[in-house]
């Protein structure tokens, strides 16, 4: 029984999209710390470090792929929970339609016809409350999270949009964040900046905050 379990956990389709996204968590961990240290060759024999500049537009990159890589996690994991597939723990959400009979009818099935899906916080609980009882194991973690959640999703469409609404969307979660505005904030800027953590005289960068946020998220909705 006992190695069967754990043959079985390792097997897990659910514990591999896991896997997966914690890995691009990981990688993306001290990022800011690793730019600075980086040398370019200006010209033969002579280097200079990246300047703010430079490092806040990779760091940009960074969290950019790393909204990705939370949206496919959100969806590989969706489409195999609504497939039947069991979480590691051994458990399984309840199904409020007919199990699926492989991983691409299942994305037809939630795709009805669109190109893509959108996963902001709404979009995610909405959409998994008419597939599985009560969201779960969606609903309550996203719930909980969905003011981080939100930020991210701002955060995201900040850096990749320049319209006015993704503008002052930003500029309100900085206003909420920091309180006012700096001169020249940018989504980079903001993500290397730290935050107190409540009840602790600790301070992490939003980067590292948001990447935690994301991996505890991740545990809840494949535990």
């Amino acid at each position: 029984m006992v190695t069967g379990s754990i043959s079985f956990k390792r097997n897990s389709p659910l514990l591999y999209c896991a896997t997966q996204f914690k890995n691009d968590i990981n990688y993306t961990t001290d990022v800011p710390k690793e730019l600075r240290k980086y040398r370019i060759e200006i010209r033969s024999g002579s280097h200079v470090h990246l300047d703010n500049r430079k490092i806040e537009l990779y760091v940009c990159l960074y969290f950019l792929k790393i909204h990705l890589s939370w949206e496919a996690f959100l969806e590989s994991t969706f489409v195999r929970y609504i497939c039947g597939h069991p979480c590691p723990s051994g458990n399984s959400p309840i199904l409020l339609i007919r199990k699926q009979t492989s991983i691409a009818n299942a994305l037809s099935t939630i795709l009805a016809g669109k190109n893509y899906l959108a996963w902001s916080p709404d979009e995610t609980i909405n959409r998994t409350k008419i597939y599985l009882h009560m969201g779960e194991p969606y609903s309550s973690a996203i719930s909980a999270a969905k003011h981080e959640l939100t930020n991210i999703y701002v955060i995201r469409n900040r850096i990749a949009h320049r319209s006015e609404y993704a503008q002052n969307n930003f500029r309100q979660l900085i206003r909420s964040e920091i309180g006012y505005n700096p001169r020249g904030m940018t989504p980079g800027r903001f993500l290397m900046t730290k935050k107190a953590i409540s009840g602790t005289r600790n301070k992490i960068t939003y980067l590292d905050y948001y990447l935690y946020i994301l991996h505890s998220l991740c545990n809840q909705i494949v535990p």
